[in-house]
């Protein structure tokens, strides 16, 4: 396929006719409604707006861009969202970078405004076109290379920035380290450090910070990032002949805000019964187990050791998670709570919150929330509770 012609299509006044009158519709009814038309390119533009659709959210400026063409599903879900690459390209500035796994190119996009040049790598050729298409529109200086990104890396001088964004090798398998995933980052680090001083890493939420920490040299930072209390990415910050202790950090990034906890040498928490205010970690803060540094800043303890709830009672507005207020705390599975309605949560508690709701009846949702958990004198207990703000 010509894939600069099939552009050409989709940026045609009856194309783009289509694609607005259709921007709401239901993907699914819309292809069998249109499957049998060969006068227009409708698969095409329907993916078109089934991209759209996913991306609305997390990538709203792109969206908002008549003028932009997105890729099939798969790529436009492994793509990273406006919030986090804005918060990689915050990270460093400099002359020039390249993106080794271009993909969509959102995270290249977003460097390239913290970058005179920006190099962008990726082995679709499709997505190549799409890319250096969306870069012109959105008047970016990007080089677009159609190839493996360390065969173009060979070949240049020097960068001040390495950005890979490795994916899942094998589909369905557990990732736990680098190896697991391609391309292999740790099988390039001497080409890598040849040409740059500065390595950024972006990985799925569940690798083991600590295996990665053992592959690759010269971390300085690792950054636990989500959005909206939903884990979303791990960033392993590396510098050229960096010899320290990484740095640990968890980051909230909510609407305009950023919730920051950094790892200190924090004293082990106060352990305590609920009092009047019970306290949920954001996601982040659960990934990187900065538990110690949580206690310590918002002068909260912790319910068991396992638990990871927090409790005061004064309240803590600033708290970098949910904030509940404490209405009742019962024996696990008293009846009185039969047939109520509660928004289940499970912490270190030996049933599952559809095992509590089908003992004890429970209807779905509502104001009311109900914590699962074990105390720190080892008894297990519903904390009942309401949503703070």
């Amino acid at each position: 396929m010509d894939y600069s012609q099939l552009i050409t299509q989709l940026q045609s006044d009856e194309a783009k006719t289509f694609l607005k009158n259709h921007a709401k519709d239901d993907t699914q009814k819309l292809r069998l409604r249109f499957h049998q038309k060969k006068d227009l390119l409708y698969a095409q533009l329907i993916d078109q707006i089934e991209a759209r659709q996913r991306l609305k959210k997390k990538n709203a400026d792109w969206v908002k861009n008549n003028q932009l063409v997105f890729p099939p599903k798969l790529n436009t879900e492994q793509s990273s969202s406006q919030s986090t690459a804005k918060y990689k390209a915050s990270l460093l500035k400099g002359e020039a970078f390249i993106d080794i796994t271009g993909g969509l190119g959102v995270d290249t996009a977003a460097f390239s405004k913290q970058f005179k040049k920006g190099h962008y790598c990726e082995l679709s050729s499709y997505l190549c076109v799409l890319a250096k298409h969306n870069f012109s529109e959105l008047e970016l200086n990007i080089e677009v290379h159609n190839s493996d990104g360390f065969e173009v890396l060979k070949k240049i001088d020097h960068v001040d920035l390495v950005y890979i964004d490795p994916a899942r090798r094998i589909e369905g398998k557990r990732m736990v380290s680098l190896k697991d995933c391609e391309p292999d980052v740790t099988q390039h680090i001497d080409l890598i450090f040849k040409k740059t001083t500065n390595l950024l890493i972006k990985t799925s939420p569940l690798l083991d910070i600590t295996a990665v920490t053992k592959e690759i040299p010269f971390i300085k930072t690792v950054h636990v990032v989500s959005v909206n209390n939903e884990c979303k990415e791990l960033l392993f910050y590396c510098e050229n002949g960096f010899s320290g202790n990484a740095k640990l950090l968890a980051i909230n990034l909510i609407d305009h805000k950023t919730d920051l906890l950094e790892k200190e040498d924090s004293p082990e928490p106060t352990y305590s019964q609920p009092e009047r205010y019970l306290y949920e970690p954001n996601a982040s803060i659960m990934k990187a187990g900065l538990f110690r540094e949580l206690a310590a800043k918002f002068n909260l303890k912790k319910l068991h050791p396992n638990s990871h709830l927090f409790t005061s009672e004064d309240l803590q507005t600033a708290f970098p998670g949910k904030v509940f207020e404490i209405t009742n705390i019962h024996a696990p599975f008293r009846k009185s709570l039969k047939g109520e309605a509660f928004n289940i949560v499970v912490r270190n508690f030996n049933k599952k919150p559809d095992q509590i709701k089908k003992k004890l009846k429970l209807k779905d949702g509502g104001a009311r929330f109900l914590f699962a958990t074990t105390l720190n004198d080892e008894k297990k207990a519903f904390i009942l509770c309401n949503k703070v703000g």
